[in-house]
């Protein structure tokens, strides 16, 4: 049985010409209507319809999911199950060639749904004919868009256009803000929001083609008068799809345009014109005199003797007379010249460059460079250089001292673990015959004491804030139920906003990392798992330009991820525990570091091989033997398996 609502018909005189551009009406666009309640099918529900019964689709209040459309504070949507039949509505815009359809619909998943389908058709006398179709995503709620341009004697041409939604997954989906529009005008050129745009373009756009149709253009620097179709702006009433701007334009300024659509009017004896589209407002900006910055400078880091490079990409209108690269000691009060760089320009783009050879300490601060061209100067903003280094190193050898700076360990009191020096040869770095004492922050106790303590140390103040750096240092724990912190900072109550950990469930023996607010879930956790009562090498990166962390495991790279949530150490750290004491843990911490940059892979195996000795942190694609190169021998290996063949039955090895 054909379901359907009345919603009152609209009788239009069809003329030849088109005479429906911009929006289409759609009728209860936000569901709102009847607004009685949740409604499980459509006979009630204006504008819409199904074929058939549905078993469990309808409309309901969401203020979740939906749209509030009409302000009341209810947000209502459509909700559809899949299996049941699709949701249409015909409009009363009659389809036209050259038509250029917009539909944006809400899209959201109300219970097991991935996706929707979105449908424009043209209504036959009742058959329904699609015109275009689109699978959409429905998660989180997103506006999703389908287009269709009419093309030349389409058969649709003459019919009426509309609206089909289907459940096109599982379960129940949402649709809600229903938009539909006919964009006559459309791919302007210069594109809206342009920037650059040379002093001689012209002005074109798309859009469809009929006899007799005219073009209203509006230009000015002047958005109001644009938008209001002030007279001083028209510039142009023609058939051309094209406005040529007479003589050049001026440098750094922002247009606004439009273009407005009319038809010419059939009726005996008439001489005007019917508007039938009234054209969005763009704008473009043209190009800077001065020379435009594109990019750069970016951040830069070196260890001291290393080389640093700092590059700028711009594009000028005449040649660059002057490159000036300059460096502040004091946060940008105070300006000195360090020369004037190389600038390779190709045409009107360029890169203007600064080499630091052997950089030393006082090479460290701020740098920008300026740029001269026929129209005058423009400099960059700025970039640091920061001078790579060890901002904190705990050996915990007889004590919780600091090494290389003053910000010395100091264990909780009251604690019923101890933390006491061992002469012996367990640790990672012990040099064997030195006699010298070690402390590897040994706790000494069974296995989650909730009684254990911590060693507290002072954040070092370059890593307060959204810093880059890298943590590194060795662990052994006592057993696999050692699911507790190694490191913790950031909260005094809940959560801490940064920890490691050893972690049991799901993965025993794998090791778990958070940085960022505790949303349930850790941005990096290593897949593999590392046994117990055996020393680990762990290193943890954050990159606060590109916020991004790593976290490798004995020298390799075991995770990696967006850390954007991350916001910074609290004023203390806490090793071997959490500030609240709730997590001890159980097992050995040594040599720990901290470092003002995010080490890379290369910087990670170099500092697990000082202790370690050589090991193969890239294996070569072939290395047979597992010496991690590739030789003779490796060559010897295989002419010894030349020409052997596997195969079953071996009669098939002479094929």
């Amino acid at each position: 049985m054909k379901r359907f609502l009345y919603c009152g018909a609209v009788v239009l005189l069809v003329l030849s010409m088109h005479v429906a551009a911009g929006p289409i009406s759609v009728v209860n666009d936000g569901f709102e209507l009847p607004g009685t309640g949740k409604t499980t099918d459509f006979t009630t529900i204006p504008g819409w319809s199904t074929d058939s019964a549905p078993a469990d689709s309808g409309v309901e209040i969401n203020n979740t999911l939906g749209h509030d459309a009409d302000g009341d504070g209810d947000a209502w949507l459509c909700f559809m199950m899949n299996g049941d039949p699709s949701v249409w509505q015909t409009t009363d815009h009659v389809i036209a060639e050259g038509d250029n359809y917009e539909l944006t619909v809400l899209a959201v998943n109300t219970g097991g749904s991935s996706s929707i389908g979105i449908s424009l058709y043209a209504d036959n006398a009742g058959t329904r004919t699609t015109l275009a179709t689109k699978s959409i995503p429905n998660g989180t709620p997103v506006d999703s868009t389908l287009t269709f341009v009419v093309p030349a004697a389409d058969p649709a041409i003459g019919q009426k256009l509309g609206i089909e939604l289907t459940n096109d997954s599982a379960g129940w989906a949402g649709v809600d803000n229903i938009r539909l529009s006919n964009l006559l005008i459309n791919t302007p050129d210069p594109e809206d929001g342009e920037v650059g745009v040379l002093l001689t373009t012209d002005l074109s756009w798309a859009g469809a083609v009929q006899a007799g149709r005219s073009y209203s253009v509006y230009f000015d620097p002047n958005e109001a008068k644009v938008t209001a179709r002030d007279a001083s702006t028209l510039v142009q009433s023609d058939p051309a799809q094209t406005y040529v701007i007479p003589g050049d334009l001026d440098y750094e300024t922002e247009y606004f345009w439009a273009v407005d659509t009319y038809d010419p009017n059939t009726a005996p004896g008439a001489t005007d014109l019917i508007l039938v589209d009234t054209g969005f407002v763009w704008s473009f900006t043209t190009i800077l005199q001065v020379p435009d910055i594109i990019a750069g400078p970016e951040y830069a880091y070196a260890a001291i003797g290393d080389t640093a490079v700092f590059t700028v990409e711009f594009s000028t209108i005449s040649a660059i007379s002057a490159s000036l690269w300059e460096h502040s000691t004091d946060d940008g009060a105070t300006w000195t010249s360090v020369g004037a760089g190389v600038v390779d320009v190709e045409g009107t783009d360029g890169t203007a460059t600064l080499t630091i050879t052997d950089v030393a300490e006082v090479d460290a601060g701020l740098y920008r460079c300026t740029l001269t061209n026929a129209g005058g100067p423009k400099t960059t903003g700025t970039a640091p250089l920061t001078i790579k280094t060890v901002l904190g190193h705990w050996p915990f050898d007889a004590d919780f001292n600091d090494a290389v700076g003053s910000n010395d360990g100091v264990p909780t009191a009251a604690s019923a673990r101890a933390f006491t020096p061992v002469i012996g040869t367990a640790e990672p770095n012990y040099i064997v015959g030195s006699g010298a004492a070690y402390f590897s922050a040994t706790y000494v106790g069974g296995d989650n004491d909730p009684a254990g303590g911590a060693v507290v140390i002072p954040t070092p103040e370059r890593l307060l804030g959204n810093n880059s750096f890298s943590i590194t240092y060795w662990e052994k724990s006592k057993s696999a139920l050692s699911s507790r912190y190694h490191i913790a900072s950031g909260a005094d109550v809940g959560i801490e906003n940064f920890f490691m950990w050893r972690y049991v469930d799901p993965n025993p023996d794998a090791y778990a990392i958070n940085l960022g607010p505790w949303a349930g879930a850790y941005p990096l956790f290593t897949p593999n798992e590392y046994p117990e009562d055996q020393w680990h090498f762990l290193t943890v990166t954050y990159s606060a330009e590109t916020a991004t962390a790593a976290v490798y495991v004995d020298g390799f790279l075991a995770d990696s991820g967006d850390a954007t949530t991350f916001t910074g150490f609290a004023s203390e750290i806490y090793v071997g525990n959490r500030k609240n004491m709730a997590r001890p843990f159980s097992g050995a911490i040594d040599d720990l570091k901290i470092h003002n940059y995010a080490m890379n892979a290369t910087e990670v195996a170099k500092e697990f091989s000082d202790v370690n000795g050589a090991y193969c942190a890239v294996k070569p694609v072939h290395d047979v033997n597992d010496d991690c190169r590739v030789n003779l021998e490796d060559f010897a290996v295989f002419a010894s398996a030349w020409l052997e063949c596997g195969r079953t039955p071996d009669v098939y090895c002479g094929l």
